[in-house]
């Protein structure tokens, strides 16, 4: 993982428990051990750090919105019931897991 991947998983989790305005660049630094100087190399403002957060979350959607349907389409193929269930169960722990924070 990439210092700069480091930085917006860290935004993203400080984001979610302390809010977007009670986050400063300090906290995130801190969060990812990281000196100022090397997180003011990857983002300049707050608000390049929330559009990073916000790409990787819709990145994330979407991917998991591809797994649903192609899992979907296993399950129809999918022979016996408990192949179906076994893959509805894998699919939805899958999402419940990348959702989590």
């Amino acid at each position: 993982m990439t210092t700069r991947d480091r930085i917006v998983q860290a935004a993203d989790q400080l984001f979610y428990r302390q809010g977007f305005e009670h986050t400063s660049f300090s906290d995130i630094a801190d969060d990812v051990q990281i000196s100022r100087g090397n997180f003011y190399y990857h983002f300049k403002t707050k608000d390049e750090i929330l559009d990073a957060v916000i790409n990787v979350r819709l990145v994330d959607t979407g991917e998991t919105c591809a797994e649903r349907e192609h899992s979907f389409h296993v399950k129809r193929r999918a022979g016996s019931q408990s192949e179906r269930t076994g893959a509805s169960y894998q699919m939805e722990l899958r999402y419940l897991s990348s959702s989590m924070v």
